[in-house]
């Protein structure tokens, strides 16, 4: 049954509802791989038809460069834009065979899931976004029964647009397919052989490009499906409950994530079964074939991938909903008054959810709780610093992090004290949120070269020295200014090397504090301080050999030395002589049961410890 084209009034409302839900997106600045592809632009690199989303990345970035230059405020309302053109596309699609109403809602359910949160906020995932548009425009496309040969052709070319926006749109071939077979005209059956085709082919160009093989960064596994599944239909649900959660992967893992994703699963086939719609079907086979290409993932796990496929799912709950069962006349049925209201308070959640993962923050950090919201901020922090400073950038700038360095005899810390706790991702969201130094390179041309280390060493004697905070604000210094000004050629004592060894260490010296360490060794060969300050520098500096070295004859000359033996038992773990790191460690258990030291070797025992 077909209906007519939804009132204006409809389209006014998704259009208020859109804009509302998303409204701090304005609030969000540029972050990780925006500016990998935003530089990529500016430089001008040639685009070929071949390359993997060429339309998303390459073209869009182009373009929306060369309009709005840096100001992210624009970039973020065009993509809202194609957000909320998508959900009306979608709204006019499901008008013409169900009531305005239910069609209306469904769209909104979609314009306000929670689980598009980043898609929204980090303007990179463009590539969902505009697959998302295309794939609904090219349902559209072919599923009026109006529809001629020539408007089947532009489904195709919508299609196209889509795959070569992102890959994963492969997954959506079989439904379109499914689309023209059903209508049962011979002349469509060229163009769903064509999209086959490009399918097919864009599958292949994927495989060779993602690593997917063991141990890569989008590893596959089969058995990954039977927690990937679950996850997102759980995620496709009830992610509104995850705005406090720092990872999508760890909430997907959840027990009860699991439960609540294969039960509401199992009562979305069984409500198919029953009511026997082949709309409602066509839904089900949207949501699983765009999520195909990614269950597989092992290790990769976001709700943005949910982007393409959602449409499909509010799509197959609509029809159960409104329309009639198997059996009965086909067509809209009257919706029970409690569907209406629940629908409305699902909407009012989710938007409520948007807003509590748009303010929610770290508990060890003042820093957002979302991934990309984090790493936006820790970016704006970043330059607006450096633009402040811009005057003392040289061509080569080398940032550099304020990560403390464990060592047992100065604590768990050898950095001046700060306002957070240590994180293992200190170093990771800085470098992430500045995209390994191409927001440097592309906010401040003069710099050609950008790079982030874990210590200075001589070689780094003329470039500017960029020290970083876990927040993002820094510092722009020089190398002398930054090493400080004491007189090395100067005779000192054992204790005196000890301690600028300390201070660079600080400052993330290392080759000076390794030289400085070596000096003093010379003084005093057999003084614990010296050698277990040394063996924690050199294992620190990824020289495991020299550390063992230098541990082991600690403790042979300070043989109850606490800091010596974990120290000493650490490097003996980390290099995977577990039998001898055990024996070390239940010296020091035996002699001081109740210390710092022994509780966190029961951690390392126990698998706990980072």
């Amino acid at each position: 049954m077909h209906r007519q084209a939804p009132a204006v009034s409809w389209t006014l409302l998704l259009v208020a509802i859109g804009v509302l839900a998303w409204a701090r997106v304005f609030t969000t600045w540029f972050a990780q791989d925006d500016f990998l592809w935003m530089l990529r632009a500016a430089n001008h690199q040639p685009v070929a038809l071949t390359t993997p989303r060429w339309l998303s990345m390459s073209l869009y970035f182009r373009a929306l460069l060369g309009l709005f230059g840096t100001h992210a405020d624009a970039w973020h309302a065009f993509n809202l834009s194609v957000h909320i053109a998508t959900g009306l596309l979608l709204h006019r699609l499901l008008a013409t065979r169900l009531t305005a109403g239910v069609a209306t809602a469904a769209a909104a359910l979609f314009l306000t899931s929670p689980a598009l949160f980043d898609s929204l906020h980090w303007v990179a995932d463009i590539a969902d976004l505009m697959c998302g548009w295309f794939l609904v425009l090219a349902v559209w496309l072919m599923a009026g029964r109006a529809a001629g040969r020539g408007r089947a052709w532009l489904g195709v070319a919508a299609y196209g647009l889509a795959l070569a926006s992102k890959e994963t749109a492969v997954g959506a071939a079989p439904a379109l397919v499914l689309l023209v077979v059903a209508r049962g005209e011979r002349k469509h059956w060229l163009p769903a052989l064509g999209c086959v085709a490009m399918a097919a082919l864009i599958a292949v160009q994927a495989s060779g490009t993602w690593r997917t093989g063991g141990g890569g960064a989008y590893a596959h596994s089969p058995g990954a499906v039977l927690s990937n599944l679950p996850a997102f239909v759980a995620a496709a649900a009830l992610c509104g409950t995850a705005w406090a959660d720092a990872s999508d992967l760890l909430w997907g893992r959840m027990a009860w994530v699991q439960i609540a994703g294969w039960l509401l699963f199992a009562g979305w086939v069984t409500a198919l079964v029953v009511r026997g719609s082949k709309e409602a079907w066509f839904g089900c086979m949207w949501f699983l074939g765009l999520l195909a290409p990614v269950l597989l993932f092992e290790r990769q796990f976001y709700f943005y991938y949910l982007y393409c496929a959602l449409p499909g799912l509010v799509a197959s709950i609509a029809f159960l909903v409104a329309e009639e069962p198997r059996g009965v006349a086909r067509g809209p049925r009257p919706v029970p008054r409690w569907v209406t209201v629940a629908a409305g308070a699902l909407i009012v959640a989710q938007a409520a959810a948007i807003e509590a993962r748009s303010t929610s923050r770290l508990i060890l950090a003042p820093l957002p709780s979302d991934f990309v919201l984090r790493r936006a901020l820790i970016a704006h922090n970043a330059i607006a610093d450096l633009t402040r400073q811009r005057e003392r950038l040289g061509s080569r700038v080398v940032l550099l992090g304020q990560q403390p360095v464990e060592a047992a005899s100065q604590g768990i810390s050898t950095t001046a004290p700060t306002d957070y706790r240590r994180d293992p991702w200190w170093d990771e969201n800085v470098r992430g949120a500045l995209s390994e130094g191409d927001a440097v390179r592309l906010m401040f041309p003069s710099v050609r070269k950008a790079v982030f280390k874990p210590w200075l060493d001589p070689g780094d004697t003329s470039s500017t020295i960029v020290a970083y905070r876990i927040d993002g604000h820094l510092e722009v210094t020089d190398y002398a200014s930054f090493v400080g000004g004491a007189n090395l050629a100067e005779p000192a004592t054992m204790a005196e090397h000890l301690g600028r060894a300390g201070s660079f260490i600080m400052r993330r010296l290392f080759t000076e504090a390794l030289r400085e360490l070596l000096a003093a060794r010379t003084l005093a060969p057999d003084h614990p301080d010296v050698l277990i300050n040394l063996g924690a520098l050199q294992a620190n500096m990824g020289d495991s050999t020299g550390a063992l070295a230098t541990l082991t004859h600690a403790v042979r000359v300070a043989p109850d030395d606490l800091e010596a033996l974990y120290d000493l038992g650490l490097i003996q773990w980390r290099l995977g002589r577990r039998p001898d790191a055990l024996a070390t460690w239940d010296r020091l258990l035996a002699q001081a049961p109740g210390s710092d030291l022994a509780r966190r070797v029961r951690e390392l025992k126990a698998g706990q410890a980072r």
